[in-house]
């Protein structure tokens, strides 16, 4: 076995390491001569044929434009190095040019970035295709791969000694020809700010090509001048003698080894000399036997088991003689024989097919390790530039900068998720040179937190669309003045927002009557990618929708603030909520009259005019595919509304034509009978009353008739009685004890015999829709004044009184209660060929899985695929039955409000509905999510 003089040069396991570097520089790029301008049309033509068509497994959507190809860096020893570059997801020619380089040294940044981390194209399990990356950096950036050094990846040379030669200068000099090279075959990103960013050994690759840049922008005539603007690394190696001494405290404060491995080591390491004595390297081997037990790079992730390739690093790293052989006497064993370490992430190698039959070994046991530290760059580099740095705290408390702010926590999703230390460089005092600080920080593999990485690349983003279709002069100029209307409906500085993600929303007034001055209230979201592709989908039970279920923004506990909901729907539709019958929330009318005509009629022909109306408001949704949704009495307003849309699209002559294409409720009211009778089933099969009870029920009460005797008023009245006791809602959650409004506390007021039979006419109506603890958290913060005016809700102050989830007033005085079932509807639209799902949480006691079950089976449709399971996480989610023309779906565990009791599983439900696919029906199904 060779030996080397050198100590290791292990992958830093430190589980946030960050640096960020701003630099101040700005372009002063010259015109091209007549000979570069034929030089670049040269390029263009090469730029072409390096464009990827029809690459194997990728998924048909959405559209990517991505190049890849050869880079020439030496033309004498014909050295070429290979990139993978993908262009922004939007506005690529605004956006900045981000490079992204991966350490070992001689790990692969397509391997590992694009394929495993953040590109937008990450390889499925077992290689067998490629599926989009939710959360993929060229989001914000145009995002370019390079492989390096020579002899990673596909990166080659025809000159066999360049392969023994390279080091961390070799390194960076290829870099910056490679980047020169490119920027000549992409002269459209020539002027564009560039930064450069990677992760572990690139923690030396990076800043060395940053400060090699930066170098050759003083001499513009010699060199191409490069807009470099800062960098940023995660997890980086930095500095040897810092980074080992973290290592091996990092190792026992986190209790992977013994209070005695952990005094050993500091009595007979000096990590600040080249070389480790033996006694060194034998105690630095039983961190390493530890760390092969859990999983270096998470170490409170679970361990991946599968069995390794011949070409798995993993398997390199065993314990014994050779493996202590080998570290005592060659330094990236400390990284464990280099490969252990490096790709103990088992499930990058599960994941990428190599096609290379070189792997890192041979690049990481001829890496001539020259530069233990880089700290005199990050220096030099500060000095010049503004610099908010987060990382390992002795590399950065080593460059002894002041402290501008001191140590404290950041947070995501109301999670602490570590801390941050901002450092100024010296001089940097005055306003005018404040730091930005990164708003998220990086983890060591971002494809185990996406979500929480994506926020560290965002920008505001700005859309504009226009009608594709000619229009006659009266027209436009409705459309613009609607368009002006529309921008004036935008939300801005919505009070506790979120930062991050940017969310584009609009909300306002929409008139559905003149005459007599009545206006619905709308909330509406863009899609969050793509939302001039996606559907557009109505939501009918208004903002108890947004704030609590699938909105993007949900209200914070005691309405606080907002907290961005990661399942939100608009994740796959652009998602609209109205707040409907007039009365409710901050619809409102100037006819008093109004409010006492209310029935399911009205409803419908109100939400219709609102149709329109918002239609003109938002041309560019005119000819998108839409979808109404809703629950609980939703299963009225919903399909009452489609047929009306049905009925009058017939007519386009008179009327706007609306591209509906189907209906989607939740545990709906659908026909009273079933409703009923299921309610009473599921509260006594569910042990909520007792058999006495539930055969008095069957006795006296007829659920077919419009009012109800006495007797079963009151045998129905033990049952609400019961349920008072726990969340009828969710009856196997904890039940909500916060005091209740007197406004809204349904479920005291339903469980009178003389007031259910005083206001309802002899049969017991509850809230639908309602969750105990949450309507008052959306209560709290919808009745703040700042918010009101942001959300341009009740402008003129007619709205009397407090805004409410629900209105008890219309509730139980004044609704007209004259359709008692909507099963004809189902029918019709059926036939109509719309798509329909109904789906239940089959723990909601208000309107339970029994009585949807008993009204899909009334409509006596032909079974298409019988009542089986679906899965979410290899776990089952609940069952569907496939009818001709219907699915309804259960999802196992929710109660009545099944977004907010099951995000994850509802927000696949309705991206199959909104898809037309199946639910997944195999076991090993993992959400995308």
């Amino acid at each position: 076995m060779a030996s080397y003089s050198m100590r290791p040069q292990v992958l830093l396991l430190y589980p946030l390491l960050i640096t960020t570097i701003s630099l101040s520089l700005s372009p002063n790029i010259e015109s091209l001569t007549k000979e570069q301008e034929e030089e670049e049309e040269h390029d263009l033509t090469a730029q072409e044929g390096d464009r990827v068509i029809n690459l194997p497994g990728q998924p048909n959507s959405p559209p990517i434009s991505h190049y890849s190809g050869y880079i020439t860096v030496n033309e004498v020893h014909g050295r070429a190095l290979f990139y993978w570059f993908f262009e922004a997801q939007t506005l690529p020619h605004e956006r900045p040019l981000l490079l992204w380089l991966n350490g070992g040294p001689g790990c692969s940044s397509i391997g590992y970035g694009e394929a495993v981390e953040l590109g937008p194209l990450k390889v499925k399990r077992f290689g067998t295709g490629l599926e989009f990356n939710e959360h993929a950096w060229n989001k914000e950036a145009n995002l370019l791969f390079l492989e390096s050094p020579v002899g990673v990846g596909f990166s080659y040379t025809n000159t066999s000694s360049d392969l023994t030669a390279i080091n961390d200068g070799f390194v960076a000099e290829d870099a910056y020809n490679f980047l020169v090279n490119w920027l000549r075959r992409f002269p459209q990103y020539q002027a564009h700010d560039f930064y450069i960013s990677g992760e572990s050994y690139g923690g030396h690759y990076v800043p060395q090509l940053a400060e090699l840049v930066y170098e050759r922008n003083k001499d513009k005539k010699k060199y191409k001048y490069i807009n470099l603007k800062g960098f940023i690394v995660g997890n980086p190696e930095t500095d040897n003698y810092y980074d080992y001494k973290g290592l091996a405290e990092y190792a026992w404060s986190h209790a992977v080894v013994s209070d005695q491995v952990y005094e050993l080591i500091n009595k007979v390491c000096d990590f600040k000399t080249d070389n480790w004595s033996n006694a060194c390297n034998d105690a630095m081997n039983v961190v390493f036997e530890q760390y092969d037990l859990i999983d270096i790079y998470n170490i409170y992730a679970p361990k991946c088991n599968l069995a390794q390739t011949t070409s798995s690093p993993a398997a390199d790293d065993t314990t014994g003689a050779e493996s202590k052989d080998m570290i005592r006497v060659f330094r990236p064993t400390r990284r464990i024989t280099s490969t252990k370490l490096m790709f103990k992430d088992h499930f990058m190698q599960m994941l990428v097919e190599r096609s290379e039959e070189n792997g890192i070994d041979p690049i990481l046991n001829s890496y001539n390790f020259s530069v233990f530290s880089v700290l005199p760059v990050y220096s030099k580099l500060i000095k010049d530039g503004r610099v908010p740095v987060i990382g390992s705290r002795y590399c950065m408390e080593a460059l002894g900068l002041p402290v501008k702010t001191q140590w404290h926590p950041w947070y995501h999703n109301k999670q602490g998720s570590s801390c941050a230390h901002q450092l100024l460089p010296p001089g940097e005092t005055t306003p005018h040179t404040q730091m930005m600080m990164m708003m998220m920080m990086m983890m060591k593999m971002i494809a185990m937190k996406p979500q929480v990485l994506y926020p560290l690349l965002i920008t505001a983003i700005s859309l504009s669309l226009t009608p594709s279709h000619s229009i006659e002069s009266p027209i436009k100029e409705q459309e613009e003045h609607d368009l002006t209307a529309q921008e004036g409906d935008r939300v801005i500085n919505l009070p506790g927002q979120p930062n991050s993600p940017p969310i584009s929303h609009y909300s306002g007034y929409i008139t559905v009557n003149e005459v007599h001055g009545r206006a619905l209230f709308y909330w509406f979201f863009e899609a969050q990618t793509l939302p001039h592709e996606r559907p557009l989908l109505l939501w009918l039970n208004g903002g108890f929708g947004e704030a609590v279920e699938l909105g993007p923004l949900r209200v914070q506990k005691f309405g606080t603030g907002l907290e961005f909901n990661n399942h939100a729907w608009n994740k796959e539709a652009n998602l609209l909520f109205l707040e409907s019958p007039v009365g409710v929330g901050f619809s409102y009318t100037n006819t008093s009259s109004d409010l006492t005509a209310v029935d399911d009629r009205v409803v419908a022909k109100d939400a219709y005019s609102f149709l329109i109306n918002w239609l003109r408001r938002f041309p560019q949704y005119q000819d998108h595919d839409f979808y109404i949704s809703g629950e609980s009495y939703g299963g009225h307003y919903v399909p009452q509304l489609a047929e009306l849309v049905y009925e009058r699209n017939k007519d386009r002559q008179k009327y706007q034509y609306i591209n509906l294409k189907g209906f989607i409720v939740g545990n709906p009211e659908t026909n009273d009978y079933y409703d009923y009778k299921g309610l009473a089933e599921y509260a006594w099969s569910h042990a909520v009353v007792s058999d006495q009870v539930y055969e008095l029920i069957n006795k006296v009460c007829d659920f077919r008739a419009d009012n109800w005797s006495k007797a079963c008023m009151d045998a129905m009245g033990i049952v609400m009685k019961q349920y008072h006791l726990i969340d009828f809602y969710n009856i196997y959650a904890p039940k909500c004890n916060l005091a209740q409004t007197t406004t809204t506390s349904p479920a005291a007021d339903d469980t009178t015999e003389a007031k259910s039979k005083g206001r309802l006419k002899g049969r017991i109506r509850m809230y639908s829709g309602y969750d105990p603890c949450f309507f008052a958290y959306a209560e709290d913060f919808f009745n703040k004044i700042d918010v009101q005016r942001s959300l341009h809700a009740n402008v003129s102050g007619k709205i009397q009184g407090k805004w409410t989830v629900c209105n008890d007033s219309i509730f139980y005085n004044t609704y007209k209660y004259t359709v008692f079932s909507v099963l004809p509807i189902y029918s019709k639209l059926i036939k109509g060929g719309l798509r329909i799902w109904v789906y239940s949480g089959d723990a909601d006691g208000r309107v339970p899985v029994i009585g949807t079950r008993y009204c899909m089976d009334a409509l006596g449709l032909p079974v298409k695929t019988h009542w089986q399971p679906w899965y979410h996480n290899k776990q089952v989610a609940g069952r569907f039955v496939e009818y001709e023309g219907l699915t309804m779906v259960t999802v196992r565990g929710a109660g009545h409000l099944v977004p907010l009791n099951k995000p994850e599983e509802a927000l696949v439900l309705i991206n199959s509905f909104l898809m037309g696919n199946h639910l997944p029906t195999h076991k090993s199904y993992m959400s995308i999510y």
